[in-house]
């Protein structure tokens, strides 16, 4: 059997950046997600323990695999003083500005998203491929500032550092799950992209019958997660 050709895809850029809050039991997203502006970088390093078991001649026998974390950086340009709370363990007054430190400064838990254009090159069709993390803490922003020299127009960036964490949620069979990221199409799973655009959705399954009780009675559709 011949073997299958992948069509060719190119990735044409970052753009619309979220991000909303776990409540406080980490089961479902509080309030409203923001939109970051003026972005212009981001990566992510997932890492995952293994542990390779060996058994008679075969020393890849089995493999026991432990959470999914990892590593992110996001640069914007720039951000608003009394935003960065939702970002960082910072607290913000009009009266105090930007105060790191405090005892009272909380730390938000987010989740994340961000979405890159890529466009097919035999279909020629244009979608975007959205990441969502689903727990993430920021570390506190390094301050980095430059004076500006004749002929000189360089843009000092803002850094977002941190680390991706599992969230846990529910099988449909009772039981529990780990999950830490996504990567879902506009296309070829558009269902879960539109649910994600303006927000972040919490990882669910359900079955049919459990999801018309949770609804009164009217079948719901969930979350679709693979």
């Amino acid at each position: 059997m011949a073997a299958k050709k992948l069509q060719k895809i190119i990735s044409q850029g970052l753009q619309d950046v979220l991000t909303q809050r776990l409540n406080d039991t980490q089961t479902a997203y509080d309030g409203e997600a923001l939109k970051w502006t003026g972005e212009t970088e981001f990566s992510f390093t997932p890492t995952q323990d293994k542990t390779v078991l060996a058994a008679g001649n075969d020393p890849a026998w089995g493999v026991i695999k432990g959470l999914v974390m990892g590593d992110f950086e996001l640069k914007l340009y720039e951000m608003p003083l009394e935003e960065m709370n939702q970002l960082f363990s910072v607290k913000y007054s009009v009266v105090d500005g930007v105060c790191v430190g405090d005892d009272d400064c909380e730390t938000p838990i987010i989740g994340l998203s961000l979405n890159n254009k890529v466009k097919s090159e035999v279909s020629g069709k244009t979608s975007y491929n959205k990441t969502i993390l689903y727990k993430a803490v920021c570390d506190l922003p390094a301050v980095s500032l430059k004076t500006i020299a004749e002929g000189d127009t360089a843009v000092v960036n803002v850094s977002v550092k941190g680390k991706a964490y599992p969230v846990f949620f529910p099988r449909a069979d009772g039981s529990q799950e780990a999950r830490t990221y996504c990567i879902v199409n506009s296309i070829n799973n558009a269902e879960k992209y539109k649910a994600n655009e303006d927000e972040i959705v919490f990882p669910t399954e359900f079955t049919a019958d459990a999801a018309a009780t949770s609804s009164g009675g009217t079948t719901q559709t969930p979350d679709s997660e693979t």
